[in-house]
């Protein structure tokens, strides 16, 4: 028969695989509150690293509800300590997104290098691909658009066949790299393959962000109404999630594909609304944006 702890142990596995489960339907609550049940079942088991790692994923689920700056102290501990492989690539993993989701690009690279490091120690390719992945979002977001091309592309190689999203994820990211570097049709391409999938996943926020680097490739070979297409469901569905930058980015593209389109009524439009609800005090920020060229003032993944 089990022992009290063996139980606890067994215990506390079932609770990660729940709040696994939870995390990717989206339940970021319901997981991070499942992986502190969890830490507490292996402290009571006696299982240290079951407990760090137990940690390091509550702690990350904070960083995604952007409560994380009270978790980088512990995360921090946890990265030195290194009680495992996979506990060190995680501790990194999670700094480096906090500091993503804060725009301190500097300092995600560094700590998204780190957890590379670390997830080629483990030699897996979840950790490794999603270590890829997160650094070429901090290249990226510098505008270092071949590089973090680069680290999308082997990001999405390594992509574990059984994780569809990601490899949708993955591709968006490489994607607008090669938009953005001269190869907007091979960009294009993988952007909406990876649309396909995050439909059939019904991964609204992701999706949101599929259209919208759709619409910037589809201005890229002067296809304006294409873009305004993709740019207006990008709009529909960032309003659907909530996500005031996608709602911001949508209002840009929409302007500058209906001027391009030929509507200049539809262009202001777009740029009054995006004006009203975004820079209240810039007044002449419509008459601007009616002579402007879009693509050299938005980053759409910064």
């Amino acid at each position: 028969m089990p022992t009290d702890s063996e139980t606890l142990i067994e215990q506390t596995h079932d609770l990660r695989a729940r709040a696994r489960d939870a995390y990717r339907s989206g339940d970021l609550a319901g997981a991070e509150s499942l992986y502190e049940s969890a830490r507490l079942l292996a402290q009571q088991g006696g299982d240290e690293p079951l407990e760090d790692l137990c940690a390091c994923s509550r702690a990350g689920l904070a960083i995604e509800l952007e409560r994380g700056d009270s978790e980088l102290p512990a995360l921090r501990a946890l990265l030195l300590r290194n009680s495992t492989p996979f506990t060190g690539f995680l501790a990194a993993y999670w700094i480096a997104r906090h500091y993503e989701l804060k725009k301190d690009y500097g300092k995600a690279l560094f700590y998204g290098q780190a957890a590379l490091k670390r997830a080629r120690v483990v030699d897996e390719s979840e950790p490794i691909s999603g270590a890829l992945n997160l650094v070429g979002n901090a290249l990226l977001a510098q505008g270092y658009f071949a590089e973090a091309g680069t680290h999308f592309e082997a990001a999405l190689a390594a992509a574990p066949s059984a994780d569809p999203l990601a490899g949708a994820l993955f591709g968006i990211n490489l994607g607008y790299c090669q938009v953005l570097t001269g190869e907007p049709k091979r960009g294009l391409g993988n952007l909406l393959r990876s649309a396909r999938y995050l439909r059939r996943l019904d991964a609204s926020r992701y999706l949101a962000q599929a259209h919208l680097d759709a619409s910037y490739g589809y201005l890229e070979i002067d296809r304006p109404a294409a873009a305004l297409r993709h740019g207006r469901r990008a709009l529909e569905l960032a309003v659907a999630v909530d996500w005031t930058t996608g709602q911001k980015n949508a209002l840009y593209l929409l302007g500058q594909s209906a001027r391009l389109n030929g509507d200049a009524q539809a262009a202001r439009a777009h740029f009054a609304s995006l004006q009203a609800d975004f820079y209240p005090r810039q007044p002449y920020l419509p008459d601007f944006l009616m002579s402007a060229d879009i693509r050299a003032l938005v980053n759409l993944h910064a």
